[in-house]
């Protein structure tokens, strides 16, 4: 490797650092800063012999880093790590980020492999082909799907376990997102997925509308089951149904909550200050009482009567009565 150094600091005046087919080789202790001077950095293509530490570095063009230890952003600066068009991170022995100290990135596309991968990009990204033990993508939009390297089944994400948070959408109706994974957590507006595995666990998985899986084996979840079987009766009774009993029992259901089937299987509520939806101990008491009253739900009320020292009564309160199912469906 041609650098070596316990702190590296490289100042270029433009162009580009290292190059496509002749990456420049470092071994940095400490920290690397890279700056343009006066001018742009229009590519960074390095290779590291050991964990690197980048400052915060921003090029027009690909950053291209292929390192045998881990690739980290500077300890202590808060500040994102990596600013470029699109970013190629291979960490050959070690990880990318961390799951304390995600790398933060603001690129348009990425590549990166790992024994653990941890990337929180600012903006939506295109993921071509990232693998890991553990990918954690934390992204500030949509995910969408790009070029998968390695033919075969396409995945554009290889990971025993795998967790997603995007601001917007994972994948669209027409290009899922293609995984081989065991086990998911996934946060986000829509999704849109394709697991090649055998065997996918579901840790967790929240939509504000649509959740949308082609898996190519069993299907369970990290409880049990449990949530799979209230899926799939919500799914076999259909969203309106669902929402219609649930109204019923006295649950509150928002914009948000009314199209989505977490909330309407799990009881996942939106719960925005400005939109308040669910329930509380109250309402959820009444609705489960439905099931030991023969199928019919008494409105929860605070008092029956309310008298005065002579016995005249200035209150009187009957509970409204709801059939909900029949008798057989209760018990």
């Amino acid at each position: 490797y041609g650098l070596v150094g316990s702190e590296m600091c490289i100042r270029d005046s433009g162009g580009t650092i290292g190059e496509e087919n002749n990456a420049l080789g470092v071994t940095v202790a400490g920290g690397l800063t890279i700056t343009a001077g006066e001018g742009t950095l229009d590519g960074l293509y390095l290779e590291s012999g050991a964990d690197l530490s980048l400052a915060p570095v921003t090029v027009n063009g690909d950053v291209v880093i292929n390192s045998l230890g881990d690739i980290q952003g500077m300890t202590g600066i808060s500040d994102t790590d990596i600013t470029a068009n699109n970013a190629e991170l291979n960490s050959l022995g070690g990880h990318i980020g961390a799951a304390a100290d995600p790398l933060v990135t603001n690129v348009d596309r990425i590549t990166a492999t790992g024994n653990n991968v941890y990337i929180q990009n600012r903006k939506s990204l295109v993921v071509d082909t990232v693998t890991g033990g553990t990918v954690n993508l934390d992204v500030a939009g949509d995910i969408t799907v790009g070029t998968a390297a390695g033919g075969g089944n396409n995945n554009n994400i290889i990971a025993d376990e795998l967790l997603l948070n995007a601001n917007g959408s994972v994948g669209t109706k027409d290009e899922r997102l293609v995984s081989d994974t065991d086990e998911i957590t996934v946060n986000a507006n829509n999704l849109y997925l394709e697991n090649n595995s055998g065997e996918l666990e579901i840790n967790r998985v929240k939509t504000k509308a649509t959740a949308d899986i082609i898996a190519a084996g069993n299907v369970t979840d990290s409880g049990g089951g449990k949530n799979i079987t209230s899926l799939k009766v919500v799914y076999n009774l259909g969203l309106s149904t669902a929402l219609e009993y649930g109204k019923k029992s006295g649950l509150i259901y928002n914009s948000e909550s009314s199209k989505s089937i977490a909330t309407l299987a799990l009881g996942e509520f939106n719960n925005d200050p400005s939109d308040r939806d669910g329930g509380n101990t109250t309402i959820l008491a009444s609705a489960y009482g439905s099931f030991g009253n023969k199928g019919i739900r008494t409105e929860a009320i605070l008092y029956t009567k309310v008298i005065d020292s002579t016995g005249k009564v200035i209150l009187d309160k009957t509970a409204d009565t709801t059939k909900l199912f029949s008798e057989e469906t209760a018990y």
